[in-house]
């Protein structure tokens, strides 16, 4: 991948009279917002896990913003058994720990609910721009950390994860 960015950048400078330098220059500017972006190293899901908030915060803008993406990540439907106070849903694989960012799904009526299983799966939609405040609290003196702010997901189609931790990063599809 890198060596094809270095001739096309390398053509690019032959062509319009650009120096070797200035080519340069601009292939470790694209190296750099490649790295970023997580395209480039993150090939699954594990790889990816540091770079999730902000891939999610970016949708939520970009839906905000009226850009209507259709993304597909893997969402894990947690167990009952975890004896906290907090969502049900999360971008992961593992239904037994926490992998990365909360989230609302507006779900399918057949979309599997929380059990004492727990559910890996797959779901192809988008974010709707909404942020809704959960407050898993009993009483205002509780622990604020049980008050959480989840991006809304609307799923359009969604299968079970067979693939498990090498299953593909989060991604836009259109």
């Amino acid at each position: 991948m890198i060596r094809f960015l270095c001739r096309i950048l390398n053509m690019v400078a032959n062509q319009y009279s650009i120096s070797k330098s200035q080519a340069n220059m601009k292939y470790h500017l694209l190296l750099l917002l490649l790295i970023i972006n997580g395209s480039l190293f993150a090939q699954n899901f594990f790889e990816a896990q540091p770079t999730l908030d902000i891939w999610v915060n970016k949708r939520v803008l970009n839906a905000q913003m009226g850009i209507h993406e259709i993304v597909e990540f893997p969402i894990a439907v947690r167990t009952k058994a975890w004896g906290c106070r907090c969502p049900f849903h999360y971008i992961g694989i593992g239904v037994n720990t926490v992998e990365g960012p909360w989230i609302s799904p507006i779900a399918p009526k057949d979309f599997p609910v929380s059990d004492e299983h727990g559910y890996s799966l797959i779901v192809k939609g988008f974010f709707t721009g909404n942020q809704l405040i959960n407050d898993y609290r009993k009483k205002a003196d509780e622990p604020k950390d049980w008050v959480y702010t989840l991006p809304e997901f609307k799923i359009l189609s969604w299968r079970k994860n067979d693939l498990e931790y090498d299953v593909s990063p989060p991604k836009v599809l259109k």
